[in-house]
């Protein structure tokens, strides 16, 4: 923790990104810039990043993409379908307003986002998965959401 005399003395800290104490490397973290994690599922390879940059800058400004590879040796060349997105919202409640699901070239995409409740996937609600929803399923129509009863 740190005190300031002046407002330009801690707009001066915050614009570096580390200092060195006592000889020692120390990063430097602006606690009124939270950055926030949006993970973009389903997404295509040949999706380039700069289609998606351009769809998120409306809830704030994109530092970095991070792209999802495979782990297993000899694969760490591969790709998955999932990049992180970090963003620095561009006010507190614009992450609420970020949808779940879009398409993105003809494919869908699921858009899950650190801190906010999740999506279920069956029943669509927010605030669980699906593998733990409750909703129940009809013999008759076989879709979820009510019960057939005789």
């Amino acid at each position: 923790m740190v005190t300031f005399r002046s407002e330009n003395e801690m707009e001066a800290l915050a614009a570096r990104t580390e200092i060195m104490v006592k000889g020692r490397r120390c990063l430097v973290i602006n606690p009124n810039q939270r950055e926030v994690a949006a993970k973009v599922h389903w997404l295509p390879p040949r999706v380039p990043d700069e289609l998606i940059l351009r769809q998120l800058e409306r809830f704030g400004r994109v530092q970095r993409v991070v792209r999802d590879g495979w782990r297993k040796s000899g694969l760490a060349h591969m790709t998955g379908t999932s990049r992180v997105y970090h963003i620095i919202p561009s006010s507190p409640t614009s992450l609420e307003n970020m949808p779940h699901q879009a398409t993105v070239q003809g494919c869908p995409v699921l858009i899950e986002v650190a801190g906010r409740p999740a999506l279920c996937l069956r029943c669509y609600p927010t605030g669980h998965y699906r593998r733990s929803c409750k909703t129940p399923w009809c013999r008759s129509c076989r879709s979820f959401g009510h019960d057939h009863t005789n």
